[in-house]
């Protein structure tokens, strides 16, 4: 029956998706326009193409699926949906020696399926790595959930899903910079699994230990993969130039000076860029793009936050690592991967050299992205916290309301050749101010979206408190179910991205937006289910580890 209502659920699901449209944001040169041109390069066979201040800036996986899809001809949107629909199934074939009613599977199937995020046209319309992330995590805690349910079976039985999870990992972390959040899905229920399989009776219990760990090989390889071929083609073995240590040394070194600025999100004004001038011959090399034209521009887009006109070159601190790389590649100049390292390398030497000489005030030094915290940023983190999780549980700002594309010509005819896709039109072509260009397919998914924000918060505080409670029977019965433990971890992953999403709101730059929270939605609708299971469990004789 599960796999009959798959087909039959997926098939609704595509039809109802069928009419949507892609948005095309030709000017998107650090996301949209992005993936599209590293694509282009990627099908070309020239890697990433030529090394610039946005090459390796990002992870590469999503480019590689968007080469792979254009190659062979697949719709874009569409095989995103597939994709998530596949891993949807996957997941509950994983939960099927667990969950034996099949009512329920389906019941799962729905939820899952018609997540809202994927109906949402604001992110899934566009050309956005996060869309295939929902896909991924599903099919990583399908691989712990399935040894879990199936660790006494034959090895043939399990290595199948080992087998796709070290295919998933190492696209996972090579998606996104932030892949730190969804440890604690994978930690808690992998060392319980791993615990397991060790204390069972099965023959080669060392055998299936090494199998059931294959996906951290996998991550392993691939990681190496990539990190060397940027080693050959520019010079810096690294995945992500924000992994690379003399960049976030450098920006680290900018952000250890003491500033007592009141511009909000901007602890890097524009006269301490100026005192930086006089200490520091590499950052003042730099002093021709952050004064002139480019600085003014940057500053135009940061003054709805900073509430000051653009002229005052005030940029905030989520900008200025964009706006370094630009003013390194192109005042530096860099060419290459390898002569942006020694660079900040450099700037990081300098700064950090004035400061421990006490040439400017300083804090102790440090390294990446991260302003200093102090207690006043508690008050204002937990306020941030809290909207987060509001803004997560009510499925805040997701919608079916077609956006405009938009870009040149030749930007637009770029998108549509890669993705196949119908583009939405530009605001020139005809205004799309309602659903109706969606027809009544559109009237629908408009409706699943506000039937989830209705029971999301009542959804979610009932599964915390049944996750509380299962915790707490957990311990007065010194057994930990597997259930429970899985509902940790999930739990622990959306408390996670609400962290970091909250730091950021509070330190760099106004982030509760739904492209944050993509892979998350479908976490929460998982952990509703696995909380309800984890609270049956303590209270039945059957015992699931």
């Amino acid at each position: 029956m599960t796999v009959f209502a798959a087909v039959v659920l997926g098939a609704l699901k595509l039809w109802l998706v069928a009419p949507f449209t892609l948005q095309a944001v030709g000017h998107a040169n650090h996301d949209d326009e992005l993936f599209v041109r590293l694509a282009e390069f990627i099908r070309a066979g020239q890697w990433l193409g030529p090394y610039d201040q946005f090459t390796l800036a990002k992870g590469p996986m999503y480019s590689i699926g968007l080469a792979l899809t254009g190659g062979l001809g697949w719709p874009l949107l569409t095989a995103q949906h597939v994709f998530y629909l596949l891993a949807c199934f996957v997941m509950v074939w994983a939960l099927r020696p667990l969950v034996t009613g099949s009512v329920w599977r389906v019941v799962l199937l729905v939820a899952l399926m018609f997540n809202p995020a994927t109906l949402d046209q604001e992110i899934h319309s566009r050309v956005l790595r996060q869309n295939i992330l929902p896909a991924l995590c599903f099919l990583l805690l399908a691989w712990l959930i399935a040894w879990h349910a199936r660790r006494d079976q034959p090895l043939a039985r399990l290595w199948p899903w080992s087998a796709v999870a070290a295919v998933a990992l190492p696209a996972f972390w090579l998606t996104r910079e932030e892949g730190v959040w969804f440890l604690p899905a994978l930690a808690a229920p992998g060392a319980f699994v791993a615990w397991r399989i060790m204390r069972s009776a099965a023959p080669r219990r060392g055998l299936r230990l090494a199998i059931f760990l294959l996906p951290l090989a996998g991550a392993i390889v691939g990681i190496l993969i990539v990190a060397t071929l940027n080693q050959h083609h520019y010079g810096v073995r690294t995945t992500c130039e924000f992994k690379e240590p003399h960049f976030k040394d450098a920006f680290g070194a900018l952000l250890r000076l003491k500033s007592d600025s009141d511009i909000p999100y901007t602890p890097v004004t524009r006269e301490m860029r100026a005192r930086l001038y006089e200490l520091s011959p590499s950052f003042a090399r730099l002093e021709p793009y952050f004064e002139g034209p480019a600085g003014t521009a940057w500053a135009h887009v940061c003054s709805f936050v900073t509430g000051r006109p653009a002229e005052e070159r005030e940029i905030v601190i989520g900008w200025t690592m964009w706006a370094l790389r630009r003013a390194v590649v192109e005042y530096g100049p860099v060419t290459s991967g390898a002569e942006a390292a020694e660079y900040y390398r450099q700037i990081a030497e300098e700064i950090n050299a004035a400061a421990d000489a006490g040439l400017i005030a300083a804090g102790p030094r440090r390294s990446g992205f991260l302003p200093p915290l102090g207690p006043q940023h508690l008050p204002p983190w937990l306020d941030s916290f809290a909207d987060a999780a509001r803004f997560l549980v009510t499925f805040d700002t997701l919608g079916v309301v077609p956006t405009y594309s938009v870009g040149s010509e030749e930007e637009l005819r770029r998108f549509a050749a890669l993705t196949q896709e119908t583009l939405s039109p530009t605001r020139a072509d005809a205004p799309p101010p309602t659903t109706r260009p969606f027809g009544l397919r559109g009237q629908i998914a408009a409706h699943i979206i506000k039937a989830y924000a209705f029971v999301g918060p009542w959804f979610s505080s009932a599964a915390v408190l049944a996750w509380l409670i299962a915790l707490f029977r957990s311990g007065w019965r010194r057994h930990l179910s597997f259930e429970t433990c899985l509902a940790t971890g999930l739990l622990g992953s959306i408390a996670a991205m609400l962290a970091i999403v909250a730091l950021i709101n509070v330190t760099s730059f106004p982030s509760l937006n739904s492209g944050y929270f993509t892979a998350c939605y479908n976490v929460l609708i998982l952990f509703v289910f696995v909380a309800a299971a984890a609270l049956r469990g303590t209270f039945t004789t059957r015992r699931s580890v």
